[in-house]
């Protein structure tokens, strides 16, 4: 069996709640004074924010249409108390625990590796909590992927990783449960990513979780992803299932 649900987690109402707000009003309001020029960099900050505010400041230059610099909007680095985790990463910790106790591994997707890299922070929270965790890099060689994986998951309960290195040619039936902690636009990959423990040979259940904050960009992009893919499906002659059935008005 294969199953997709959606966990909408609302933020927290203190300062990640008010800052956010803050930065996505101040965003609208400079694309309504200087157009779209800067929409690529507005839009990784919204779906980021929420989740590396932790860790990291945000600082967007919005550009006039002569290509100058016209504005420079910010958004602060929460200070959250020695050990005070945000509400997503309290749901990841649940949600681990609860997997754990019925002896399943979780392979954590996680879209935003870069500049705004929140996979130090996550690991330093679930093994504080008792969970042993892996991360794997982009600099481990395509080939040597699944070998990587085999040898040093062997006794991990949790691999966090970009769904870009692992989308295609890998079987990773040891993780039956798939999180993707944060999602992109692309169906293709999202599609490949969330089937690597589907595959032939697996004997046990499957279970994908989407986590997403509630009435943030998080939630619009998601919202997208799963219109994509009930288009694609129905193209294809399949029934909107699962993710796809998030946003289906039954039409």
């Amino acid at each position: 069996p294969y199953e997709e649900n959606v966990v909408t987690v609302p933020l927290h109402e203190g300062e990640q709640g008010t800052h956010y707000k803050k930065l996505e009003n101040s965003l609208k309001g400079a694309i309504k004074a200087y157009g779209t020029r800067s929409l690529s960099a507005i839009l990784q900050a919204l779906l980021s924010y929420p989740d590396s505010c932790a860790l990291y400041p945000e600082c967007i230059e919005i550009k006039d249409k002569t290509g100058l610099r016209a504005d420079t909007l910010t958004a602060p680095r929460l200070a959250l108390a020695p050990g005070e985790l945000l509400p997503k990463e309290t749901e990841l910790v649940n949600l681990v625990r609860k997997e754990k106790s019925e002896s399943r591994k979780v392979l954590c997707y996680m879209t935003f590796t870069g500049t705004r890299d929140i996979r130090p922070r996550l690991q330093k929270i679930l093994e504080e909590a008792g969970f042993r965790v892996k991360s794997l890099d982009a600099s481990v060689e395509p080939k040597k992927r699944e070998a990587w994986i085999a040898k040093n998951t062997r006794d991990a309960d949790v691999l966090l990783v970009n769904p870009e290195l692992v989308k295609t040619g890998l079987d990773l039936y040891e993780f039956p449960t798939v999180v993707f902690y944060q999602v992109g636009y692309n169906v293709f990959t999202l599609r490949q990513a969330a089937r690597r423990s589907w595959r032939i040979g697996q004997t046990r259940p499957v279970r994908v979780f989407f986590f997403c904050y509630g009435k943030t960009m998080q939630e619009t992009a998601l919202t997208l992803v799963a219109k994509k893919l009930e288009t694609a499906l129905m193209v294809e002659g399949d029934l909107p299932e699962g993710l796809a059935e998030y946003t289906s008005s039954g039409e």
